[in-house]
């Protein structure tokens, strides 16, 4: 499929590379008023952390190995979460501070499948659909994009849109901001005139999108999406306020491409304030064969800015009067003993202001949830419960870990 190259290059030149023609950022930084009031009074939204690879047990459920000694768990580096029954890897999700970790459960995902491919897709996808995109739907917001992928990498699988809701990706968030309307160059068309030639090239392309649902999927989905967040109202922005805050520094201009997860969590507060209400991060390089000790995975948390970046996130979302955050930490599957290979189950991390305290993904020493422990549908349906979706998409949430 084709376009012609000239209107490419106008869009190119709105500033507002997104979807296929850069159609889809939007954001809202450290906002003097921002979207954080549309859609109520406490706002649901959810950052998932996708740690793809795998999410070692050691991080949420640290205790069961401290009779062994697998994966380097000692008596000295594990927490225990007041007088919970959650225990979590000290030096990492342990140095969040402790009002965050009273709002955290260890949830388990009996998903039965240690294959990363399918793991990933079964995370992500009931079939067909999309579960970031049905949770977005279930979640009140007037924001023109409300399922929001930040960084370079999308999830698994095809998610395409329903109704007015698709799942847009963010990898430079001064795009984000110039949609926004927090930052305009000289040379860019007025917001309405702008919105008004995206939806007149929808109209032309529309013949030839239509024959080509699937090379045309970002065209479809990002032209609407772009036309939208041009006609909505802008948002005065504080990008260097919000760069301080998770230590982004740079030589004269801050950096706003979305190089690494420090990036990537600081966007995903850009974006809900912003309006969205599920936003996405892929962290790649977590397949730890051979991290017998450990060792791989927690500096990669540590060195990274992981650990970090979540504090500021988690403190800063948490504190907001008028939204109710949560975060969850996710990944295909947990690491197998020995050997720190594919165990056919996941214990999610998830916080939030809802959340109660505890665990329902203790894993055994050998990794293994308890037979019968809810699946990947249950998972999501415990992340609608946690946010106050409506009409239960994902079913009955067996996870009694919920605060009124």
């Amino acid at each position: 499929m084709s376009f012609d190259s000239s209107r490419r290059g106008f869009f190119k030149q709105l500033g507002l590379a997104a979807g296929a023609l850069g159609l889809s950022r939007i954001p809202g930084v450290n906002m003097i008023g921002d979207a954080e009031a549309a859609a109520g009074d406490e706002a649901p939204a959810v950052f998932i952390l996708n740690l793809v690879g795998g999410y070692n047990a050691l991080f949420p459920s640290a205790d069961s190995f401290l009779g062994t000694g697998a994966f380097g768990v000692a008596s000295t580096n594990v927490r225990r979460i007041g007088t919970s029954d959650l225990y979590v890897d000290k030096t990492t999700l342990g140095t969040l501070a402790t009002t965050t970790l009273q709002k955290m459960a260890s949830i388990g995902v009996n998903h039965g499948i240690s294959a990363h491919p399918t793991a990933r897709s079964a995370l992500m996808l009931d079939g067909d659909k999309s579960r970031l995109i049905a949770l977005s739907r279930s979640l009140p917001s007037t924001a023109a994009i409300k399922c929001v992928v930040v960084g370079p990498d999308m999830p698994d699988g095809n998610h395409r849109a329903v109704g007015d809701t698709s799942l847009q990706q963010v990898r430079d968030l001064a795009t984000t901001i110039a949609a926004l309307g927090g930052a305009t160059a000289g040379t860019a068309p007025d917001r309405a005139i702008a919105a008004d030639g995206i939806a007149a090239a929808e109209a032309m392309s529309s013949r030839v999108l239509t024959k080509n649902p699937t090379s045309g999927k970002s065209l479809i989905e990002g032209y609407p999406a772009a036309s939208s967040q041009l006609r909505q109202a802008t948002v005065a922005l504080d990008y260097p306020g919000l760069a301080a805050a998770y230590g982004v520094t740079g030589a004269g201009t801050l950096p706003t491409d979305i190089r690494n997860e420090r990036m990537q969590i600081m966007g995903a507060e850009l974006m809900i304030r912003a309006g969205a209400n599920v936003v996405n991060a892929n962290s790649r390089g977590w397949d730890s064969h051979g991290d017998n000790n450990g060792d791989e995975v927690r500096t990669k948390m540590t060195a990274e800015g992981i650990t970090a970046a979540l504090k500021v996130f988690t403190d800063r979302t948490l504190a907001m009067t008028n939204r109710n955050v949560v975060t969850a930490i996710i990944g295909d599957f947990s690491r197998s003993l020995p050997g720190s290979n594919h165990q056919a189950n996941m214990t999610a991390t998830v916080i939030g202001k809802h959340v109660k305290l505890g665990t329902t993904g203790r894993v055994n020493a050998d990794v293994g949830l308890p037979t019968g422990s809810p699946g990947i549908q249950q998972f999501w349906a415990y992340l609608g419960a946690v946010l106050g979706s409506s009409g239960a998409p994902f079913g009955t949430n067996p996870h009694a870990l919920v605060l009124p």
